[in-house]
């Protein structure tokens, strides 16, 4: 089956394309559009094998909002699409096409299959969850041959494991489980992937503060992708793959203070300090460089002078969130103020640095605090409904996830009377933050469990 590309206007001239079926036949499909371009959000596709059958179902994908909650059911409600979905099978690589149009609808394929993937090389707008033993499979087949599947597919693979999760569809461990073939993934998109997700799940751990947890996974994570970690080099060689994987992994393995890593950054900020910051650093690791000679007074002191004398945009975001990762709440407090007095940091950086400042564990009451005990000062400099005070807001609030949390955010918000009502992130915010909570009481315990099995 294949598509006529046409040009077309969204206003008042009708949604319209043209499709080939398989008999040759023109076949309009502006019913099918106008199931994507008239409602929000995307498609969840639930795939169940059974025997040479493959049983479809449609929902709409929501996140963090489960089955069992009362307002689910409503939320499904009148949610529909025309869905183009691709699929392999363990019996034909052989890409096969069928346009979900129904609720429910089943697939015959000539024989059994032991697997099926969806959305091939991600090239459709939605998400799969495999039931039954559908993910078991896949499990099993990544870590005998993950080669099977393509880079794409195994990106989308991770990507959806993680996002049914967040959708209380599939278990973390299970999630999890599907990562711990990465220890022999070459491809780096897949590993970005993939450790991207981890080194989530441990900031959030980290800014809770569970550390027996926080601590198991930073060990998974230096364990198992170890060998990755030390072939990196200090360098701006490579492909851009190359050089994203190096810039992420070499940065997570600082904040994770693997020794080697750390080690190399001192070594190259010392050199660069040295040099009086004439000294050429490879572009792509200077966060990382900056961040760990932040951790020394004398190396945030100098990143500070070097960053009022900076006049590169670039170079100056750098440093100054290298200043943010100091682990000194007086350091973190001084930013603070240089960012409100406007001269060596601009005002117009305050809700970047508040943002920045709230990421660390170190920082994240501080910057909040502050925002609740200088509400009129910051709109002495910010209009009400701007980007910075949402940007300020949101900064300081969203990586929230316990419940005492959401009730000092709930009381500062009614406390603003009418400004709360103008502020439509209000509401953006006090979802994330439930959301989190949600995620936190439904997983902590599945990941508890699973890196004390798993290490």
């Amino acid at each position: 089956m294949c598509f006529l590309n046409l040009i077309y206007n969204s206003g008042d001239c009708p949604l319209f394309s043209l499709e080939f079926s398989h008999d040759g036949s023109l076949t309009e499909i502006k019913d099918m559009m106008n199931t994507w371009t008239h409602q929000k959000g995307m498609p969840l596709v639930l795939v169940k094998c059974e025997g040479n059958t493959i049983q479809l179902q449609q929902d709409r994908f929501l996140k963090g909002v489960f089955e069992e909650d009362p307002e689910w059911a409503n939320l499904q409600s009148t949610y529909f699409w025309h869905i183009p979905l691709t699929y392999i099978t363990s019996s034909s690589n052989t890409v096969h096409r069928h346009v979900l149009k129904t609720k429910t609808d089943s697939l015959k394929l000539k024989e059994g299959v032991v697997w099926v993937k969806f959305n091939v090389d991600m090239n459709g707008y939605y998400i799969v969850h495999y039931e039954g033993n559908g993910w078991d499979n896949i499990i099993t087949l990544l870590d005998q041959n993950h080669t099977l599947f393509s880079p794409k597919d195994q990106v989308n693979l991770i990507h959806n494991a993680f996002e049914l999760v967040s959708a209380g569809r599939l278990s973390l461990d299970r999630a999890l489980d599907l990562t711990r073939y990465l220890q022999h993934e070459t491809n780096n998109i897949v590993l970005l992937k993939g450790l991207g997700y981890l080194e989530s799940i441990y900031h959030v751990m980290e800014r809770r503060n569970i550390s027996s947890v926080s601590e198991h996974l930073k060990k998974y994570i230096l364990w198992y992708f170890k060998p990755v970690i030390d072939r990196q080099t200090w360098s701006d060689e490579g492909s851009i793959s190359e050089r994203l994987l190096r810039s992420d992994l070499l940065q997570l393995a600082c904040d994770l203070r693997y020794s080697p890593c750390i080690q190399k950054a001192h070594e190259l900020f010392s050199k660069w300090m040295g040099s009086g910051g004439n000294l050429d650093l490879p572009t792509d690791l200077l966060k990382t460089v900056y961040s760990v000679g932040a951790q020394t007074g004398a190396g945030w002191n100098y990143l500070l002078k070097q960053y009022s004398l900076s006049v590169s945009d670039a170079e100056k975001n750098k440093i100054l969130y290298a200043l943010t990762t100091s682990r000194h709440h007086e350091k973190l407090a001084k930013l603070i103020t240089l960012g409100m007095e406007g001269e060596i940091i601009k005002t117009q950086n305050l809700a970047i640095l508040l943002h920045a400042i709230a990421r660390n564990p170190k920082g994240q009451r501080l910057a909040w605090n502050f925002v609740r005990e200088n509400w009129k000062k910051l709109l002495e400099k910010f209009e009400l409904a701007s980007f910075s005070i949402r940007t300020i807001i949101s900064g300081t609030t969203s990586h929230f996830s316990s419940r005492d949390e959401l009730e000092e955010v709930e009381i500062f918000f009614k406390s603003l009377n009418n400004q709360g009502s103008q502020l439509k992130i209000t509401r953006v915010v006090l979802e994330t933050i439930t959301k989190n909570i949600r995620w936190l009481e439904k997983n902590l315990s599945s990941l508890r469990n699973w890196l004390l099995n798993n290490l």
